[in-house]
């Protein structure tokens, strides 16, 4: 019966964890799709291109959905079972909460894994493998990001084609290209990207107008001449939260050795990323206490507040991987300090009975609503 009934449990969280897990990374994606193909615009090929730099998110996604699909999970099936009268059967029958939450828990354990696989290796390949394909975009690996009539300035040149014809090794006619006093233009031209991310400029039939440091003006007729231009700029330097996101597990370990004084950065980021995968232990608990509805009474604010409890975790966690200074006591006051939220919304849950949470803000409404009727 015991094997039976963490089937049947399990087969409830199941499908809504996969569900909310999809769901969440779908909007995600969304969020992030129209930004990300700006950046890819001008490029040789802006599908692909984009569906790289929407996979190198994907972790970071599950770093947020991991324990929103947890919560929810578990929630919306002690919810269904509550309905069904199920939930409270079982704790009739006298089983300990400990026997009828053990596929909860387990969900809770394999969540907490795969967050911290996902916090400590997967989100730093992804964020390195983000920056390395924005950096080869940036410097035109890509493609030439230039439009007809604008210039671009590459170092002390200005670089302005009245046609781009094509991206990447393309070809620009009515080159205009200057050079501290030089200019040189031309009817035709070929740019394409060096293996070192410079420029490399063909110019065809044209003419370089060379001012001497005397005032004269010398003019040049030539058929072919190559002009080499510095790259364009890489990405901007990171702080110092963000090359921690780029550290896996085996760099935290070994920067963590090299440490001294107070300052410890590494250790706090790596002390933060085991705080997190900590607390989706603890979200079976929230579910418990916050999801059970008041009786004969409709309700939805606990599994709301959970959400928002959720939000607010994820904020402290990003301050604790923040602050370099006593890491490892900033990560496990943290984890404290939720834990004993946790036990504080089941302890409600025992005084004040099932859907406290709930009963109470409906009691708030309904006298609200009647002093409005007043």
């Amino acid at each position: 019966m015991l094997r039976m009934l963490d089937r049947y449990v399990a087969c409830e969280i199941a499908r809504t964890y996969l569900l909310v897990l999809l769901t969440i990374i779908a909007i995600l994606s969304l969020e992030n799709a129209i930004r990300l193909a700006t950046a890819v615009r001008g490029t040789n090929a802006p599908g692909l291109l984009l569906a790289q730099l929407m996979a190198t998110l994907l972790p970071e996604y599950l770093g947020i959905a991991i324990p929103v699909a947890t919560f929810l999970s578990v929630a919306f099936a002690i919810r269904a079972l509550s309905l069904r009268g199920e939930w409270q059967m079982l704790e009739a029958l006298g089983m300990s909460p400990w026997r009828y939450m053990a596929a909860p828990m387990l969900l809770a354990l394999l969540s907490a894994l795969l967050l911290l696989a996902v916090r400590l290796d997967l989100q730093p390949a992804g964020e390195s493998a983000l920056d390395r394909v924005s950096l080869e975009i940036v410097r035109g690996f890509h493609g030439l990001h230039l439009a007809s009539g604008e210039a671009m300035q590459l170092g002390d040149t200005t670089l302005v084609a009245e046609r781009v014809q094509d991206a990447g090794p393309g070809i620009l006619g009515n080159v205009l290209v200057q050079r501290a006093s030089d200019v040189l233009a031309a009817a035709r031209a070929t740019i394409s990207i060096a293996p070192d991310g410079d420029f490399e400029l063909t110019l065809a039939d044209g003419h370089w107008l060379r001012r001497h440091p005397d005032g004269r003006e010398q003019k040049i007729m030539f058929d072919r001449y190559h002009v080499r231009l510095p790259g364009t700029a890489g990405l901007p330097p990171k702080g110092a939260v963000e090359r921690m996101d780029r550290l896996g597990s085996a760099a935290l370990l070994a920067g963590m050795a090299g440490e001294t004084g107070r300052d410890r950065p590494v250790s706090a980021a790596l002390a933060g990323r085991i705080e997190s995968a900590f607390f989706c232990m603890l979200l079976p608990v929230f579910a418990v206490a916050l999801a059970v509805p008041p009786k004969r009474r409709p309700g939805g604010a606990g599994i709301l507040l959970g959400i928002l409890l959720i939000v607010l975790h994820l904020k402290g966690a990003a301050a604790v991987e923040a602050a370099s200074e006593f890491p490892v006591l900033g990560a496990g006051l943290h984890a404290l300090f939720w834990t004993g939220i946790a036990l504080a919304l089941a302890r409600g849950s025992l005084h004040h009975g099932a859907g406290y949470i709930d009963a109470w803000f409906a009691d708030r409404a309904a006298g609200l609503s009647a002093l409005l009727r007043k």
